[in-house]
């Protein structure tokens, strides 16, 4: 995935979170934020332990489902 392909997905991701805070979407909303939990974990996991390629992958999944979400 390249950068360009990842900033499409959080713009229409936190375009998408917007949309659902001005509906006062509360489940949509929870949801969006476990995903951003989910982001931040994957980058921090394994304290070094998991290899870059790895990491790497567990933070694509996340994004994934960002594009998903949307």
């Amino acid at each position: 995935m390249t950068k360009a392909e990842r900033l499409k997905i959080y713009e229409s991701f936190f375009h998408q979170v917007n949309v659902y805070c001005i509906t006062m979407n509360n489940e949509k909303i929870q949801d969006a934020v476990g995903l951003i939990s989910s982001w931040s974990y994957a980058h921090r996991v394994g304290n070094g332990e998991l290899s870059d390629s790895q990491q790497r992958k567990q933070v694509e999944n996340v994004i994934n489902k960002m594009k998903e979400y949307v």
